[in-house]
């Protein structure tokens, strides 16, 4: 088997789209408004749209695009790159803008990133023209995503995009999950992500 069949394998196994990483520019209006310090923290964050599968066990399946926010530390020796998660599913990224800017200026050795979960503020987002919580916006996303694919906004298919946004982001340097949940599976993928 060549080398190109076993990249292509593990690709399929481990989730990860083929697409490339995502290009940095300003955040959305939403991102980047709230300092207790009175700082423009948008001048310290970037965002960037990164597309991954709509389902990762079925590649063919379409793409969406994630939200990925970042704020990089200064330091010209990088010691990796730190991933903060989110609540919910639902809690917006902005939740996290001060904090990334905060840490990135306090450790610059690390760039800190966060992922705006699939189906909520500017990934891919499940809206309704009508009234949010009801029949009739099921029925809308029901036509627009179909059963299946409706399906796929779920906690394991947004677990497979960070592991993919860890991936393409990770440039060779080791990667950490900042987070209150301490799920080893995402400890486990994000060290064979980060190289360690």
């Amino acid at each position: 088997m060549n080398n190109l069949a076993v990249a292509s394998i593990v690709s399929l196994l481990l989730g990860f789209s083929n697409s490339s990483g995502p290009e940095w520019a300003l955040c959305p209006e939403y991102i980047g408004n709230a300092s207790p310090d009175n700082v423009n923290v948008r001048d310290h964050l970037e965002c960037g749209n990164l597309k991954v599968p709509l389902d990762h066990g079925n590649i063919g399946s379409g793409e969406i695009d994630i939200l990925l926010m970042r704020s990089m530390g200064q330091s010209d020796s990088k010691k990796g790159q730190i991933w903060f998660l989110l609540g919910g599913p639902g809690e917006s990224v902005a939740t996290y803008e001060y904090p990334l800017y905060k840490w990135a200026s306090a450790h610059p050795q690390y760039d800190y990133y966060a992922m705006e979960h699939r189906g909520t503020g500017a990934s891919t987002p499940l809206l309704c023209e009508g009234e949010e919580a009801s029949d009739a916006c099921y029925e809308e996303l029901i036509g627009r995503w179909g059963s299946d694919g409706l399906s796929k906004f779920s906690t394991s298919q947004a677990a497979h995009d960070l592991f993919t946004a860890m991936e393409k982001t990770a440039n060779g340097t080791p990667t950490f999950i900042n987070s209150h949940l301490k799920l080893q599976a995402c400890a486990t993928k994000a060290r064979f992500v980060g190289g360690e």
